[in-house]
């Protein structure tokens, strides 16, 4: 009678510990997904953060960027060197898309860039990356 008594007791303590875990794991779930949007990209959906904290630009684009209020850490010669874009990219720094290893210092939680950047591969694994083709619609 005891063993069936022990084996009962087990049985609930599991399930109960089960159910716990199911439901703080959907809490979570829902909490990542409140701070993420899907892009539709021209190559597919994308996963963004909502409210992006630390953006890299690889494109001529700050400027619109700038005028968003997006919060930019990293931006290329391009835009560094454009006078009107001096005050909005105070804060950044001057990066390349061929150095990986600066665009990584930066922390990025968001990276944008041309369709034609270089190592799209590598930077896919720092942060999403949402690239477009100039002039298509």
């Amino acid at each position: 009678m005891k063993k069936i008594v022990v084996g009962i007791f087990v049985i609930l303590t599991l399930a109960l510990a089960a159910c716990g875990t199911s439901d703080s794991d959907k809490a979570n779930s829902k909490s990542e997904e409140s701070k993420t949007i899907t892009y539709q990209s021209e190559n597919g959906a994308i996963k963004v953060p909502k409210n992006p904290k630390r953006v890299v630009v690889l494109t001529g684009y700050a400027g619109d960027l700038i005028q968003l209020g997006v919060p930019i850490v990293g931006a290329d010669s391009y835009s560094m060197d454009n006078p009107n874009f001096k005050e909005g990219l105070k804060d950044a720094k001057l990066i390349s898309e061929e150095n990986v290893e600066d665009i990584i210092a930066l922390k990025p939680d968001l990276i944008i860039g041309a369709s034609t950047s270089k190592n799209q591969d590598k930077l896919k694994k720092i942060a999403p990356l949402v690239t477009f083709t100039y002039g298509k619609k």
